[in-house]
């Protein structure tokens, strides 16, 4: 005797609706997964190694793993062998949550699953958690049979083009990215030592002593730099040491002249509203122009006197004010 299980009408209408929600899962995830691996390939063509603060943005695993995402990404977004698919995209974000939480639990602020673009390794965690859960609940509610051969010519062939285009939107990044320019202050002849307009430029406090504070003209306010004592303070709106710093170099600085304090907020600047707000112990504020695509690591602290550097700090070390340079 055979006993048949009758489909019926709520079993069939839940069924499609976890077909629906699994297939608008898979295309979401096939989209994230083609922007970060576009991202990181853009990072890695485009910024200098100094920028890569994250173990995803080294170039031993950048190509590696974009590559992989590009194919995943395919997969996704053609529907073809869904069930493998699935099985490989679920690890895949089982795997990204459980690096996401220990780059979180260190310490890190960038996850670097999307390049440059900043985003926290705690909110990348609870993405990924939020994937597998997804996934798994669509599948339970999807039908199960289902065809594990291409679904179709057009959509295979979509699924290479979105390889063939990554490879070659890398090629052609590759080809026409941005000069650096690794800048010390040193000018040549005249030259701007900063390089072309629309140059990477890197600055490199550690060799600024001692050399003309050339990049004051790349600054609006720049041409009051030249004259008398200055702190000058380069600063990014949304770097949590910069936004400790701040404070800390208004109450170091004292009031009575002798050294002034100068605060230059970095591109890309902050919206209306979200910027620093100074108190009256800064002297000056300014911006850094964008004429080039400035790469700093912030806060960077610079002691001037009549224009000439006497003293340059970056990042950890320009995160308190220096004693020495306070003493008249």
């Amino acid at each position: 005797m055979t006993i048949s299980t009758v489909a019926t009408p709520d079993r069939l209408k839940t069924a499609r609706a976890g077909a629906f929600h699994l297939r608008a899962t898979s295309i979401l995830l096939g989209l994230l997964l083609l922007a970060a691996a576009s991202l990181k390939i853009y990072q890695l063509t485009h910024f200098p190694p100094q920028a890569r603060q994250s173990s995803l943005n080294a170039p031993s695993a950048v190509i590696p793993l974009s590559i992989s995402e590009l194919l995943l990404a395919s997969l996704l977004l053609s529907g073809c062998w869904p069930t493998r698919t699935r099985k490989i995209t679920t690890g895949a974000f089982t795997l990204f949550a459980a690096f996401a939480l220990i780059e979180a639990l260190i310490g890190r602020k960038n996850c670097g699953c999307f390049g440059a673009v900043h985003v926290s390794p705690w909110i990348t965690a609870v993405f990924d958690i939020c994937a597998v859960v997804a996934l798994t609940w669509c599948t339970t509610h999807a039908t199960t049979a289902e065809n594990e051969s291409p679904r179709s010519l057009p959509r295979t062939a979509f699924a290479a083009a979105i390889v063939l285009a990554g490879i070659a939107t890398a090629a052609v990044w590759g080809i026409h990215r941005p000069v650096i320019v690794m800048a010390n202050l040193a000018a040549t002849n005249g030259v701007d030592p900063f390089g072309a307009p629309d140059s990477l430029v890197v600055l490199e406090p550690s060799g600024w002593a001692n050399k003309p504070f050339t990049l004051a003209s790349h600054i609006d306010v720049g041409g009051k730099l030249g004259v008398g004592r200055w702190i000058v303070l380069l600063v990014h709106h949304d770097c949590d040491h910069c936004i400790a710093a701040v404070p800390q170099y208004e109450a170091a600085v004292p009031q009575d002249g002798n050294i002034k304090l100068a605060i230059v907020e970095t591109p890309p600047y902050a919206g209306p509203g979200e910027g620093f707000a100074p108190s009256s112990a800064v002297a000056l504020t300014g911006r850094l122009d964008t004429t080039r695509d400035w790469f700093a690591t912030t806060p960077v602290a610079v002691l001037l006197d009549h224009g000439i550097v006497q003293a340059a700090a970056e990042g950890d070390a320009a995160a308190t004010p220096n004693p020495a340079w306070l003493a008249k």
